[in-house]
């Protein structure tokens, strides 16, 4: 009788939590194809069906069950055939191989599962959902971008506009719409686009669900322009998140947060920039700004100056705000160390160490911390020539091999269309074909 009470007393409490992940969010599939390819469509399905629910984070009685009927085949590819307050019901080609290439029949499913998951119909909406998010999920679900057991880029577009600092302003890129007629090159850059945005809404905004639901909000209550759109949600988050970002407005700040993520994300020790970005940067390193006080009192004042690096040891007792300058200069050694290959890794490493020798002191001397100093950098200019060689090489092979426009896995014909879209890639890509003719001829 004890064990009848406490079940029914858990039940009384907990009915109301079960509740909230009952049948209202079911996703239901019905098919009329054969077995083995109930499998590709389940997956795929399910698998929309579960980042629409993280992304929307929604309680379960709010959102909308869905019934798709896997049947036939027929141009729209996905439609809507019934709906109420309740539910949708749709019907989708059986056709598995358009899951795959078939954007439009894409774009409606996965609109139609992400506004259920957020309680909401397509029709409903008074704006239309952003592009670059549906683009973004479809990209992450799709085959050609599941994750590598190592961390190497595949996003080639992306990963070469970081490597030359020529990263396009992401609140455009977010808010244009690309057709069919702007070609594939222009497509798959996009998708590379809005894939690393949900990434990184994903890893810098705590909530999801303040960018997502509340896209799905404006859109169904108002009319709103996608800029205004994208202020209001991802801009406005990012830049709660990171209000110190370099910029003078909040789009400024959100192109800072964004580039600052590239470089984390698409330029590391298996995927560096090219050598000579990387010497350049070294460069700016090692000849630093430093500041001394003169005066006293009243007549104090602040000058400003230019040093190398194996002069700071014996700069450093004259220095204003000493360990902070050498701080700021180990931060960007190992930015630095971080993108670059083993072999320069350890030598900036060593250079870390002996300016932290330097900040704290010791038995060595400045003239013996600058011996140091000059001899790691000695090293490190060595391993800079070297790799200059090595890869000058592998240019004249590319050049032998590949056509410029492989930079991004597709025929030069095809992004005749760049320019107005992304005018930085063209840019780019009409400076690799020339560096490529160049060593052909």
């Amino acid at each position: 009788m004890r064990n009848l009470f406490l079940t029914l007393f858990f039940i009384a409490i907990f009915a109301p939590f079960f509740c909230l992940f009952s049948a209202p969010s079911s996703l239901e599939i019905n098919y009329t194809v054969d077995s083995a390819n109930q499998f590709t469509f389940s997956h795929y399905l399910e698998n929309v069906h579960r980042l629409a629910r993280i992304m929307m984070r929604q309680p379960a009685s709010k959102q909308l069950a869905i019934k798709i009927i896997v049947s036939g085949d027929f141009p729209e590819g996905f439609k809507i055939t019934a709906q109420n307050e309740n539910m949708i019901i749709a019907h989708l080609s059986a056709d598995a191989e358009r899951l795959q290439y078939d954007y439009e029949l894409n774009r409606k499913l996965i609109e139609t599962i992400l506004l259920a998951r957020a309680g909401m119909r397509p029709n409903e909406l008074k704006t239309p959902f952003p592009d670059w998010i549906i683009t973004g999920l479809f990209a992450r679900i799709n085959p050609r971008y599941q994750n590598h057991i190592l961390p190497v880029t595949r996003s080639p577009g992306l990963s070469a506009l970081t490597a030359a600092k020529a990263l396009p302003n992401i609140a455009d890129v977010l808010t244009i719409i690309i057709t069919e007629e702007d070609g594939a090159a222009a497509r798959m850059l996009y998708e590379e686009f809005c894939l690393f945005t949900l990434d990184c809404v994903e890893q810098l905004v705590p909530s999801q669900r303040k960018v997502f639901f509340r896209t799905a909000e404006l859109c169904r209550d108002s009319k709103i322009s996608a800029i205004d759109l994208l202020q209001q949600t991802i801009i406005e988050e990012l830049v709660k998140q990171y209000p110190n970002s370099e910029g003078s407005t909040d789009a400024e700040k959100m192109q800072t947060i964004f580039k600052n993520h590239a470089n984390k994300r698409f330029l590391n020790t298996l995927n560096p920039p090219s050598i000579y970005e990387q010497e350049k940067r070294l460069n700016s390193i090692l000849n630093f700004s430093y500041k001394v006080d003169s005066g006293s009192g009243d007549n104090k004042e602040t000058e400003l100056y230019n040093a190398n690096l194996e002069q700071l040891p014996t700069l450093y007792r004259r220095m204003a705000n000493a360990s902070n300058t050498v701080t700021a200069i180990n931060i960007e050694l190992t930015s630095l160390a971080n993108q670059t290959n083993p072999a320069l890794k350890a030598q900036i490493a060593e250079l870390i160490n002996i300016n932290q020798e330097i900040i704290i002191g010791g038995r060595a001397s400045p003239h013996t911390h600058s011996k140091k100093i000059n001899h790691t950098v000695s090293e490190i200019r060595n391993i800079i020539d070297f790799y200059k060689k090595v890869e000058t090489k592998l240019i004249e092979l590319k050049a032998e091999v590949l056509s410029p426009a492989d930079y991004f896995k597709l025929e030069i014909s095809e992004i005749k269309s760049f320019k107005s879209i992304f005018p930085k890639a063209e840019k780019l890509l009409d400076k690799y074909e020339i560096e490529l003719k160049d060593f052909k001829n």
